[in-house]
């Protein structure tokens, strides 16, 4: 794994620098080894906050003086493209309320209930059609 280590050593000179940015818990510039892959630097980078979006992940690449984005989710993030010299990772933040989380999940329990009522009706009422 590669982070900033104090010393120099020959082997730096081929050090990749990745910038992690937003929702990590250390943000800030990391360094891999040749073959080193974008998920090393984010354990260096002590991994996501608790406001991190896993849906919104950026990587921004310099290519051929043009700025390119990659927008992926947490699971195409785990299989990005090889990190590339000056790529910059930024972790946007979930925006989503601690009211607005608790009442999409009050709304998916009334709505299994809703569910789980109507069979028990419709089960009722198909028995007492059958006596």
């Amino acid at each position: 794994m590669g982070g900033i280590h104090a010393e120099q050593s020959s082997a730096s000179a081929y050090r990749q620098p990745v910038y992690f940015m937003g929702e990590v818990r250390k943000p800030g510039e990391y360094l891999l080894n040749p073959g080193g892959e974008f998920m090393d630097s984010l354990m260096q980078a002590g991994g996501f906050t608790d406001r991190a979006d896993l849906d919104n992940i950026e990587i921004i690449r310099r290519v051929a003086g043009h700025k390119r984005v990659f927008d992926l989710t947490w699971e195409e993030f785990q299989h990005a493209p090889a990190p590339e010299q000056g790529d910059i990772v930024f972790v946007h933040a979930d925006n989503t309320t601690k009211f607005e989380r608790h009442t999409t999940l009050f709304a998916a329990i009334i709505g299994a209930l809703a569910s789980v009522v109507t069979a028990v009706v419709l089960v009722l009422a198909y028995n007492k059609g059958r006596v």
